[in-house]
């Protein structure tokens, strides 16, 4: 089918009933999207081939890393759930917190920790020690850039708006609606990005509440 992936236009299939599969035909579903990107790469080449374009052979690199970028298993793309399928461990995720508290000096190992195989236990800790210095650093690297880039942002949403509205009321209709498209492309990254760190955020801010609110009442009944 066709949706919205946070809020980027995707096409999708289904395969939830791939967790009725064995570890093999689950793989095999997980490189799905691999395969057609395989796929249409032989495809771009052979027009290169054929045509000696330069911009195609341009596409088959572009082609190449963003096939090689799925195999990255920090956020959920297919190499994440690559690794959760040849590990046995459905939700990776929700694993990092459980790691973490099992790793600090003095804790008890945690028991959604202690009941994982032991070559399993340490593939998740070496998953969660490369994932959450990743994170951290897109996250920091996007509050750096934020203040610097929101202004030129804002002044070109607006640049396009009031070119949009001059458009529409000249009776312009398709450079009006060009407008729309081009605002909508600029506002997607930045309404995506923050979906994302919404939902990054949620289930800390959540465990801190969770800890801490229970917490703050019963200072404040005693």
């Amino acid at each position: 089918g066709f949706g919205l992936y946070l809020v980027w236009p995707a096409l999708y299939s289904t395969v939830t009933d791939s967790y009725r599969l064995g570890r093999v035909g689950r793989l095999r579903t997980d490189l799905g999207g691999v395969y057609f990107n395989a796929v249409f790469i032989t495809g771009v080449s052979t027009a290169y081939l054929d045509t000696k374009a330069p911009w195609l052979l341009v596409a088959i690199v572009a082609l190449h890393i963003e096939t090689a970028t799925q195999f990255l298993p920090m956020i959920r793309l297919d190499g994440y759930y690559i690794l959760s399928d040849l590990i046995g461990v459905p939700d990776l995720f929700s694993r990092m917190g459980p790691v973490l508290t099992s790793m600090i000096p003095g804790r008890p190992t945690h028991p959604r920790v202690r009941e994982l195989k032991p070559w399993v236990r340490r593939t998740i800790t070496l998953w969660v020690l490369i994932v959450v210095p990743y994170l951290l650093y897109w996250l920091v690297g996007i509050l750096i850039v934020v203040p610097r880039v929101l202004p030129v942002v804002w002044h070109r949403l607006v640049s396009l708006s009031q070119a949009m509205s001059a458009a529409a009321t000249a009776g312009h209709a398709a450079e009006a609606a060009l407008g729309v498209v081009q605002i909508i492309l600029l506002l997607l990254p930045w309404v995506g990005s923050l979906l994302l760190l919404c939902m990054m955020a949620h289930r800390p801010v959540r465990a801190m509440l969770t800890r801490w609110v229970p917490a703050l009442s019963h200072a404040g009944r005693s």
